[in-house]
């Protein structure tokens, strides 16, 4: 489960638009609900916010947070880098 202080660290990447990566990366590895179709977006904002606990939406959270703090110091190094500072 996604608590209150992992949540504030995780919305420093994460904006609104999370849901839908989040659900695409699910739908990429196929992750399924126990009905055999694809977790909805109000379930993965329920398992974000603390409602619900699911693992694989906890990890595909964590994923996409992954992807953009990479993307985001990648970004960070290249402006510095064109600037000329360290």
């Amino acid at each position: 489960m996604i608590k209150k202080e992992e949540r504030e660290e995780l919305k420093k990447y994460l904006s609104s638009d999370y849901v839908n990566e989040v659900h695409e990366l699910l739908k990429e590895k196929n992750i399924l609900s126990r009905n055999g179709a694809f977790y909805s977006n109000s379930m993965i904002r329920r398992v974000f916010n603390g409602y619900s606990e699911n693992k694989n939406i906890e990890n595909a959270i964590l994923s996409v947070y992954q992807i953009r703090k990479n993307a985001r110091s990648v970004e960070l190094k290249t402006k510095r880098k064109i600037l000329g500072l360290k």
